[in-house]
């Protein structure tokens, strides 16, 4: 059962090179579809948002299926209403993965919890602003907070922070005015693992990942599906490797959790 949510932990941003290193080879992405969910019965969810009581059955299907990294769409658990998750639900007995990547709710706000099976405690994230649109001081304090976010060579953007890269209105062109690609690039990060909350409508998204994934090497992004008003796309997640889509590499498991459909997780080799 999870225990007693306690009070929060503020995530401090460590030096550079203090982050466990995520290498991940095969991914996991792990999303909750509220058109396919069933609602009653075995196998219901226990909140309106969150995987549990699933995330043991999650963690064996995934590594049954190789997996060595699971990174979850966000909202992924409620700590204020169910407490807090046991590690052991995360790295049930028989597995073998390094990392889990997910979504807690806590005293109303939601963390990234970047748990590394070497570790006993997670790492913490927070996400500094949302749309392109918001006041510049979020995006400096992610940019001067750079390293707190690299694992090795993969680096977590949380939702929206993808658009710490913007385009022109007209043209649809990159604008970088953070030099975010070189700066990556310096880094020597490869990988960006993006988290979010739900589908992204906006056209100019899978153009900003593009990018990135161009500046990089691979961008993969999960969600939660059914929670905006009017079409979705019919996959929870995307994935961009050198500037080209390739979310249909992504190998969608049928079924992977018999009793709630509503659980949908995809497998991606990513070198």
């Amino acid at each position: 059962m999870y225990g007693a949510s306690r009070s929060p932990r503020l995530p401090l941003p460590p030096p550079a090179g203090a982050q466990p290193r995520l290498a991940p080879m095969r991914l996991a992405v792990v999303a909750r579809d509220w058109l396919q969910e069933r609602t009653s019965g075995q196998g219901r969810f226990r909140g309106s948002k969150g995987f549990a009581p699933h995330f043991p059955e999650i963690a064996r299907l995934a590594n049954g299926h190789g997996a060595d990294t699971l990174l979850f769409s966000l909202w992924s658990h409620n700590a204020d209403t169910l407490g807090d998750l046991p590690r052991n639900e995360l790295f049930p007995r028989d597995t073998r993965h390094a990392a889990v990547i997910l979504g807690v709710t806590r005293n109303g706000k939601e963390e990234v919890e970047v748990w590394v099976r070497l570790r006993r405690s997670p790492v913490l994230l927070h996400q500094e602003f949302a749309r392109t649109a918001d006041a510049r001081a979020g995006k400096e304090r992610l940019m001067a907070g750079l390293a707190g976010r690299i694992f090795g060579s993969s680096l977590i953007l949380i939702c929206g922070e993808m658009n710490l890269i913007r385009t022109q209105r007209t043209t649809r062109a990159i604008v970088d005015d953070f030099d975010v690609l070189s700066r990556l690039r310096a880094h020597g990060v490869e990988l960006v693992l993006n988290p979010i909350h739900d589908y992204m409508r906006r056209f100019e998204m899978p153009v900003k990942r593009k990018a990135l994934a161009s500046g990089t090497s691979t961008v993969v992004c999960v969600w939660n599906r059914g929670l905006k008003d009017g079409s979705e796309a019919l996959l929870p997640w995307a994935a961009y490797r050198k500037g080209e889509t390739i979310t249909d590499q992504i190998q969608e498991i049928e079924l992977p959790i018999a009793s709630q459909p509503g659980v949908r997780v995809g497998i991606l080799d990513l070198w």
